[in-house]
């Protein structure tokens, strides 16, 4: 879990979470959130935040809801996902 640190010092903070089970089992997704000054956070995204310790744990209703707030309220986002094929072939590369 990402400690979020907020502090007006220049720093852009990233968190970053990642999913699957890789090259025997199908693609790895990897997600990035850019949050803003918790100054800018409503009251209910204060809330969420520290509950949002493991996705998976939370039922699908929730985890929509949290996404969708999540985008919201977020500086930037994005998703990036990599197949077996890629995994298998970049990671011959890399070796």
């Amino acid at each position: 879990m990402l400690k979020v640190r907020f502090q007006s010092d220049a720093k852009v903070e990233i968190g970053v979470d990642e999913a699957g089970r890789g090259p025997l089992w199908g693609p790895l997704m990897a997600a990035a959130v850019i949050l803003p000054d918790e100054s800018s956070w409503s009251e209910s995204f204060k809330t969420l935040v520290p509950n949002i310790k493991d996705s998976k744990k939370l039922s699908a209703k929730k985890r929509e809801a949290a996404a969708k707030q999540l985008q919201d309220l977020c500086v930037a986002h994005g998703v990036g996902i990599v197949t077996a094929a890629e995994i298998d072939t970049l990671g011959a590369i890399v070796s």
